[in-house]
């Protein structure tokens, strides 16, 4: 019973509109949506759909496929959805970027119904470099329990992926020199993280921003 929904806030209006429901599945936990205002207008919500609970299973994200729908009128109304990334265990959580060069970038990891449960889940990318009609993965080396990642585009053609961890210890933080096309396994940065979810962004300044809870646990030292 976890559905998206969406409000608007319209220009110079003083207060939000009613929220109104995106997603209507009954059978699947909708959850994570990110908007991405695509060209000529058209505005994405895309979000992860997991089945319903199952006797023994205590997380159901194994099942999830990553859906889209669109809205023409600026988040008024929303077409039916479709998926936009069908392999099971796909999750998301952060915006597609669109880095200098045009391609398109978008975070993922890939939960599998392992022993090791959510901390065995690695990070991928799906890049596209025709405004999205057709997509294609990379994988993150040495990146099991690095999830949540966070493009920043440090310069053209040099990127940044940071990310929350499953171990509870620090942000880490990955690089590319090539769009994209590959990445250096992650590394601890000085910030805690407590398995909870970050945002970060690149300045007009050309600094980094980062929003995260500054706690950990335990309290490790960084490697």
């Amino acid at each position: 019973d976890v559905s998206i929904v969406c409000a608007r806030l319209p220009q110079g209006a003083a207060r939000w509109d009613a929220p109104v429901q995106v997603s209507h599945d009954a059978h699947r936990s909708e959850q994570n949506p990110s908007l991405f205002l695509a060209p000529g207008g058209a505005v994405w919500a895309i979000y992860t759909a997991q089945l319903d609970r199952m006797p023994g299973k205590d997380n159901m994200q194994f099942t999830s496929v990553i859906r889209r729908q669109i809205s023409a009128d600026g988040g008024r109304t929303w077409g039916e959805p479709d998926v936009l990334f069908p392999r099971e265990g796909s999750f998301c959580r952060q915006p597609i970027q669109v880095l200098a060069n045009g391609r398109w970038i978008f975070g993922n990891w890939l939960c599998t119904d392992s022993a090791s449960g959510l901390a065995g889940d690695p990070t991928a990318f799906q890049i596209s470099d025709d405004q999205g009609r057709t997509w294609r993965q990379v994988d993150m080396p040495g990146s099991h329990g690095r999830v949540h990642a966070n493009v920043v585009e440090l310069e053209p053609g040099r990127l940044a992926a940071f990310m929350r961890s499953r171990a509870a210890d620090f942000i880490y933080r990955s690089e590319s020199t090539d769009n994209g096309d590959s990445w250096s396994e992650p590394v601890p940065t000085s910030l805690p993280n407590n398995n909870s979810s970050i945002s970060a962004l690149k300045l007009r300044s050309g600094r980094v921003a980062i929003a995260y809870n500054p706690t950990c646990t335990p309290d490790p030292q960084p490697g």
